[in-house]
């Protein structure tokens, strides 16, 4: 609870166990029983390289979330999608925003903008309103924490949008809430 455990484990698929035979024989083990045991003790298993190093940057960069609410804050519909998913798939929820929420943000976003969850800011978010939008999500006491997806679009300047992320992410008030950011296509 206070300290995060990641774990990578080779020999997940029969493949993977005849590679790891000539190695390490019966270590590599039935991962249905390493999955378990993961599960039981809050050991978090990752499935790539790749992905341990990002969780691990995450982990040394960013609170703990109080909770399993993650909020998305997106510029695109499908990617938000394939987040939800993954979030439920290693048993975080998706953050449904507050009414309060939905008000303060329709005030700020195109009308044409979801603001339920995720919020979906659509295609012309600039870096002001990826921060004034997560400014009012991070305020949200129904999310504990928030991924932000932006999808580069010709007229939007992504540093700067990355820059605003940062920014909201350092200005909370009350106890910090994670901010994570994904940048397609780079």
């Amino acid at each position: 609870a206070v300290k995060p455990v990641l774990a990578l484990k080779s020999g997940r698929t029969a493949g993977g166990q005849a590679a790891t035979a000539s190695h390490t024989g019966a270590l590599a083990g039935v991962h249905a029983a390493f999955r378990a045991a993961c599960k039981q003790t809050g050991v978090q298993e990752v499935e790539t390289v790749q992905a341990l190093f990002d969780a691990a940057l995450a982990f040394a960069y960013q609170p703990l979330p109080r909770g399993n609410r993650i909020a998305l804050l997106t510029n695109s519909g499908g990617p938000a999608a394939l987040a939800a998913d993954a979030l439920e798939g290693v048993g975080l929820q998706l953050a449904r925003t507050s009414p309060e929420t939905q008000t303060r943000l329709r005030a700020i976003v195109h009308p044409d903008a979801q603001v339920t969850g995720p919020v979906d800011l659509l295609g012309g978010a600039d870096a002001a309103g990826y921060r004034a939008a997560l400014d009012v999500v991070l305020a949200d006491p129904a999310c504990d924490g928030v991924l932000a997806i932006l999808v580069p679009q010709v007229l939007i300047n992504p540093p700067a949008v990355v820059e605003a992320f940062g920014a909201a992410a350092t200005a909370q008030a009350g106890p910090p809430k994670p901010v994570l950011a994904c940048l397609m296509g780079e």
